[in-house]
């Protein structure tokens, strides 16, 4: 089997296709007419076969995209269907060989990992390929190929399984960069390429010039599919784009500012949902005309207009993805304004509780998920059921048909708006120094069924609803302490019939069961849970995370601020340390899920659990770590943490922050480099197996010195760390210490002693995160 080095060599003595661009151009050159109809090009997708009798001999055609590279060693080429009188994509039967790898050691792990075999190069001899693009590739192919007659069609093709990969099993949700390539008759750049190698599981390559990681490498799930066909194994920026951009996508379809009008009229015994949306779409780059959104998926278009004229839009039930054609193609700085009106079933009802399923997505959003906007919201509600939104309340006024009318304004941009309606009482609790809390609740009971199939009866405790409101003031007053002043001038919280806690800004919906009292769960798991999602207002809010490769700085600061604030509210450090260890052994049990760095990548099928337990609890250990190591051993002090935090906060307050910017800040902070650190923690999955060992030798003067000495195994040969150790002198006295661990063997000599130590605590604070901690003789 080849290797990677030697793809020049066979490039250079076969024709090449020319390689695509370093870095994606968005102001791609128009190619074909603007399609009429959604409709249209979607069935012409999935009924893209083989053109009838036409083929072309194939012989060393090596096909180069990003890292990629197809090499076409023999077989026949057959173009597909054209769409929009484009030819699109391509079927080659024959031998080839798939070779790629990832140039950045994150994702060459991944890659690595997924392949088994000790080595981050793809090479795989395949039989079939498919190739479906908006970029050059037919012209290009068609220099070096020549399509002719053929009587022979060919038989078993892998078309199905491939536009599955770009289409979904329904083949309704093609890639929006794509299908909006195919609309607007643009040349993008979009490639994919997938191949049936002659051993092992499907693999493909896409490259998508609406992301800033515009390659992925794709491989066949190893499980079954509970959440992806194919894996992304490893994705990455094109060569020569710069990293750690502070945005996932090349262009943001922008949306400025929403008007909404939302009528939920009782029927059927729950609520029904109608809205009318206006959208002021302001793009960074040229778009359009036709633009993706993204709407729930049950939720039914029903009409669209710009400029006050009805223009096409295409949105069924079941699928999330909205398109609207707006009157003309759009330059950057451009402003159109788009009304879309829609309606389905959006809330559930359980007894006098109600569930907006989702929370998120219930109006159109662009599809990079990240767009900040002004809100300005208007309910048409029934009078018994009390309504929290985000924003400011400026209007409350009783309408005809007990209906009652309440306008929300949001006119800082913010990420997401949320609402929440039940049949609650309300309570507005204040307290000096944070922002007053309208607090919205209920005594009755309610049988709820859960995803899996599971029900219980939560009944609400007024005792502990009390707790609730004390715990949601409480932890703004911690946070404001420890971190600084919150985003928001107004707060509000209600329950929702949910086994979940959401946050957005100002606001936060709460798991019934955190009401209930008495429930036997964890000790204080609930102080735990209503504190991290107070802390949202800070992290994920405040300051929101770049790329979903610090989404840890959301989740894992989220879980570590809820755990400081429960170890300070019970004054119980032991439950505290209790809950990181139960967070260890998660981390140890999915470790080679990936790493922090690759974010929501970490949940797979084969480790469902994976970003709960790396996201946000291998997140909370290295802000735990991150505390000891700017622990001040003789006094305690926990002041130059706790100044780091709110540098980071304030630095960062109403932006987005990288790990990169974290890290930076903490090491001007600490006076010490921390690249160590986050290359073993952030980047890295491996943990150590430490085993410690010390002894005390008598010296003339009276005094001791104390061995210290500590082993690793598990690791690469240059992982270091701090590592905090209590030396136990009796009589109340400790000598607290740091040995600085580095490779497999690492000791200190500590001199001076005024005892004969009685023990020896490696690890002290639990100030390191390992798979393993032993004792063992000298």
């Amino acid at each position: 089997m080849r290797s990677l080095a030697l793809l020049p060599l066979i490039l250079a003595a076969a024709p090449a296709l020319a390689a695509q661009a370093a870095s994606p151009v968005r102001d791609v050159p128009v190619v074909a007419p603007v399609a009429t109809s959604v409709d249209t090009v979607i069935r012409q997708l999935k009924a893209l076969a083989p053109v009838p009798g036409t083929s072309g001999e194939v012989h060393g055609l090596a096909l180069r995209r990003g890292t990629g590279v197809f090499e076409l060693t023999s077989g026949k080429l057959y173009p597909l269907t054209p769409i929009g009188g484009r030819t699109v994509a391509l079927l080659f039967i024959g031998s080839g060989e798939f070779a790629a790898t990832a140039p950045d050691p994150v994702e060459r792990a991944r890659l690595s990992a997924a392949l088994g075999s000790g080595d981050s190069l793809v090479n795989a001899p395949f039989h079939s390929a498919v190739f479906a693009f908006a970029d050059s590739t037919w012209e290009e192919v068609s220099k070096h190929v020549t399509f002719g007659a053929d009587a022979e069609r060919p038989d078993k093709v892998p078309i199905g399984d491939a536009l599955d990969v770009i289409g979904g099993v329904d083949r309704l949700h093609y890639s929006t960069s794509l299908l909006g390539a195919l609309l607007d008759g643009e040349r993008s750049g979009y490639f994919y390429g997938f191949v049936e190698p002659d051993k092992g599981p499907p693999m493909g390559l896409e490259i998508d010039p609406d992301q800033v990681e515009s390659e992925s490498i794709l491989r066949k799930a190893a499980h079954t599919g509970v959440y992806h066909w194919m894996d992304v194994t490893a994705t990455f920026p094109a060569s020569g784009t710069a990293a750690g951009a502070p945005k996932e996508t090349t262009r943001t379809d922008a949306i400025s500012s929403y008007t909404m009008d939302l009528d939920l009229p009782e029927s059927g015994g729950s609520l029904a949902f109608n809205a009318r949306a206006d959208l002021t779409v302001v793009p960074d780059g040229p778009m359009g005309p036709w633009i993706p959104l993204e709407l729930y998926s049950k939720l039914v278009g029903d009409s669209a207009s710009t400029g006050g004229h009805a223009t096409p839009m295409w949105k069924v039930k079941d699928d999330p993805t909205m398109w609207v054609r707006l009157d003309r193609r759009l330059a950057a700085g451009d402003t159109a304004t788009v009304r879309v009106q829609y309606h389905g079933d959006l809330i559930d009802r359980f007894g006098d509780w109600f569930l907006v399923n989702p929370t998120s997505f219930w109006y159109p959003v662009p599809t990079d998920y990240r767009n900040y906007a002004t809100f300005d919201v208007t309910f048409h509600t029934p009078q018994q059921y009390p309504i929290l939104s985000v924003g400011e309340r400026t209007d409350s006024t009783a309408e005809p048909d007990h209906m009652l009318r309440t306008r929300w304004v949001i006119r800082t941009p913010i990420r997401n708006a949320a609402f929440n309606i039940g049949v609650f009482s309300e309570a507005h609790l204040t307290d000096a120094g944070v922002p007053p809390v309208t607090f919205l609740y209920s005594d009755h009971a309610i049988k709820y069924t859960f995803a899996d199939g599971s029900s219980a009866v939560i009944t609400p405790d007024k005792k502990e609803r009390e707790n609730v409101g004390h715990d949601i003031q409480n932890a703004l007053k911690f946070f404001t302490t420890e971190y600084g002043g919150p985003p928001v001038d107004r707060f509000y919280a209600g329950p929702i019939p949910y086994g979940e806690g959401l946050a957005f800004p100002g606001m936060i919906d709460l798991s019934m069961s955190t009401f209930e009292g008495g429930n036997g769960s964890q000790k204080g798991f609930d102080q735990f849970f209503r504190a991290h999602e107070v802390s949202h207002q800070w992290w994920g809010i405040g300051v929101d995370y770049a790329t979903y490769r610090d989404q840890w700085l959301s989740e894992g600061l989220a879980t570590f601020s809820g755990l400081w604030f429960m170890q300070v509210a019970f004054h119980d450090n032991k439950l505290y340390f209790d809950y990181l260890d139960r967070y260890r052994d998660d981390i140890v049990a999915v470790a080679d899920a990936g790493p922090v760095a690759i974010g929501y990548r970490t949940q797979t099928d084969a480790h469902p659990s994976g970003y709960q337990s790396l996201v946000y609890e291998k997140g909370a250990w290295m802000a735990h770590m991150l505390r000891i190591l700017m622990l001040d051993l003789r006094t305690m002090s926990e002041s130059q943490f706790t100044q780091t935090m709110q540098s980071f906060y304030s630095a960062y307050h109403g932006g987005r922050a990288s790990t990169a910017d974290f890290q930076h800040l903490f090491e001007r902070h600490l006076g010490i480099p921390l690249d160590w650190f986050f290359r073993e923690y952030y980047d890295g999955t491996a943990l150590p197996a430490y085993q410690t060992a010390w002894k005390a030798d008598a010296q003339p003067d009276g005094s001791y010195t104390v061995h210290l000495r500590v082993a690793a195994s598990g690791v690469p040969a240059d992982f270091e760390n701090y590592i905090p150790v209590a030396i136990d002198l009796g009589g109340g006295r400790v000598a607290h210490l740091r040995i600085h661990a580095v490779g497999a063997l690492s000791t200190l000599d500590v001199p001076g002693m005024p005892a004969n130590p009685r023990a020896v605590k490696f690890n002290d604070l639990d100030g390191v995160l390992a798979a393993s901690w032993k004792s063992v003789g000298w």
